[in-house]
Order: C-alpha cells, then sequence, then structure tokens
C-alpha cells in the first residue's frame, strides 16, 4: 500500500526517527545528570511511553488524571501531573493509583488546595511528592512567589 493509498487522517509514525529522538533526549538527561520524565502530551500512546521507559525515562508527565490511569494501566508506575489538582475526587483517584502501588507526583496552587492534599495523604506511611505551582509571570496558574511558603 502507497502512503497516498491510505485513508485520512492517518497517524503516520517514522520509527528510526522516533527512536532515534527518543535516544538523544535520553543521552541528554542521562548528560546532564536529571531525570528524564517526558510529557506524553505529545504521543498518548502506551508503545511509546513503553519505548521512552525501556530508555531510561524515569516516568511521564500527564496532563489529566484520565491520562494517569490509562498510563498506569499500561503499566507505567511513575507518573507526575502537569496541571494543579484541585478537589476530594481527584485526591481519591490520586489516592488509589498510590495504593496500587506507583508512584505519583502532582501540583497544587492554592493554600487550600494545599491544606487539601495535606489531610488527604496525611496518615499514609509513605510520604506523597506535592509541589507548589509558583506563578511566573504569565497568570495561568499558581501562587506568586511572595505567597509559595505560607
Amino acid at each position: 500500500m502507497l502512503v497516498s493509498d491510505l485513508p485520512t487522517p492517518a497517524l503516520l509514525v517514522d520509527l528510526p526517527r522516533l527512536a532515534a529522538n527518543l535516544d538523544r533526549m535520553q543521552a541528554a538527561a542521562d548528560a546532564a545528570g536529571v531525570a528524564l520524565r517526558p510529557h506524553a502530551k505529545t504521543h498518548k500512546t502506551a508503545e511509546i511511553a513503553r519505548m521512552q521507559t525501556e530508555r531510561g525515562a524515569h516516568g511521564l508527565t500527564v496532563a489529566t488524571l484520565d491520562e494517569a490511569e490509562a498510563f498506569a494501566a499500561a503499566g507505567v508506575r511513575d507518573l507526575r501531573l502537569a496541571t494543579p489538582v484541585v478537589g476530594p475526587q481527584k485526591l481519591a483517584r490520586i489516592a488509589a493509583l498510590l495504593d496500587a502501588g506507583l508512584r505519583v507526583s502532582f501540583a497544587v496552587d492554592t493554600a487550600a488546595g494545599a491544606r487539601l492534599a495535606s489531610e488527604a495523604f496525611a496518615s499514609r506511611a509513605a510520604p506523597v511528592d506535592v509541589l507548589v505551582e509558583i506563578d511566573s509571570g504569565q497568570h495561568r496558574c499558581g501562587v506568586l512567589p511572595d505567597e509559595a511558603v505560607a
């Protein structure tokens, strides 16, 4: 079949180029001595996530809890939510992932969100990685730098 015979839209992946890009990114992270946690928003596929973790990625960054749950079901064991988590329902879903043995980190962007996360996970034996989102001047989300300590 020729590419021109494919019905559109169709996803085409240049596998050698993909592998080279994944290798180059992992090598750069390794050389810098940092843990690579690529954002899955660019591919949203379990197969590419597997390729990334096989090369040494420590886990994935995801945008939503739905994505976190899907990648967890596909075998990814370390996930970071890129967007701030708000509300007890989402915290309960994170707790379920933690209970399943995953490492999950997430951000809060208000003092109230930090309090809710602290209350939700206070009784856990192992610490939970909660990050504070700082407003870097774009005013999209996060606390002002002077308010972060509180």
